[in-house]
């Protein structure tokens, strides 16, 4: 047979996929994209798809004492990421720029998949797509500017919400797919023109090997606020019912995690006597079935 000489593991290596993942969070940051991230490349098998993830140096959340997944990864940017704005700025800048030099210096990939942090990292998907002639997925995680419009940090009919809006609409035009984590997000997509068959919803998900519900304990009845407390947060229903309920036992409650808002929440109960309320911070994620499960209301 003239192939005969052809190994079996010489045509494995050669139906081997190279993905290019690019997200500035990744293991064993505990950020929600880390995690989600994390869990997908570890369901690939090595053999058949060979994963780089191009990610930053930040730790945002807790860590992640869990197992490597088995990809390779490529931290970029030397800016540690910060919550205030100019601090984040920088961090997105500097992750921007290292992953760009990266993704053009490494191998060629046959596909890329971008996700929203930091925003508008979907355009090197876009030059990667358009010079390296890899294929492009987008996975929407936030939409720009609808969530900033929507914070009242841009105003609808600004000149920067328009730049952004352009530039943002021209990569998910160009994109060969693009997954939202649900159909409003979905709505919002083809409301800017997008191509509703380019779209796929896939909701985010939790590992029912690791978060399972347990008995409850003895004591007061627990409302648990776990993650990232941030500016996309609805804070005034929570305040409101710590006001009315700061002097009944019967009630506690717990928040695990940061972000913007968390500070002013801690302030407020500080202000108001608020004696039932625990501040913790990320929950490692061999903990984190505990920490949920010990929520009545969550």
């Amino acid at each position: 047979m003239p192939n005969s000489g052809i190994s079996i593991e010489a045509k494995s290596r050669h139906k081997t996929m190279h993905i290019l993942v690019i997200n500035q969070f990744f293991w064993p940051d505990t950020a929600a994209t880390a995690q989600l991230l994390t869990d997908v490349t570890r369901g690939m098998d090595p053999k058949v798809h060979a994963v780089t993830v191009l990610c930053g140096m930040s730790v945002y959340g807790a860590v992640d004492t869990g197992s490597m997944p088995p990809v390779k990864i490529v931290r970029s940017g030397g800016a540690a990421f910060s919550r205030g704005k100019i601090g984040r700025v920088v961090s997105y800048a500097s992750f921007f720029a290292g992953a760009a030099v990266r993704g053009f210096r490494g191998p060629k990939p046959a596909l890329v998949l971008t996700l929203t942090t930091p925003p508008l990292i979907s355009l090197l998907g876009t030059l990667l797509k358009t010079l390296r002639g890899s294929r492009h997925f987008m996975w929407e995680m936030d939409l720009y500017p609808d969530i900033a419009v929507d914070l009242n940090v841009l105003k609808a009919q600004s000149v920067a919400t328009r730049l952004i809006g352009i530039v943002a609409d021209f990569s998910r035009k160009r994109a060969d797919g693009i997954i939202v984590l649900g159909e409003e997000m979905k709505a919002r997509l083809i409301a800017r023109g997008i191509p509703n068959q380019k779209i796929v919803v896939a909701e985010n998900w939790a590992d029912g090997r690791e978060i399972l519900p347990a008995p409850f304990e003895e004591g007061p009845l627990v409302v648990h606020y776990s993650g990232t407390f941030g500016l996309a947060h609805e804070e005034h229903t929570i305040t409101e019912a710590m006001r009315r309920l700061r002097h009944d036992i019967r009630f506690r409650f717990v928040f695990a995690g940061g972000g913007a808002r968390r500070e002013r929440l801690e302030r407020f109960c500080r202000a108001e006597g608020i004696g039932t309320a625990e501040f913790r911070p990320y929950t490692t994620r061999s903990e984190l079935g505990r920490s949920l499960a010990e929520a009545h209301v969550g």
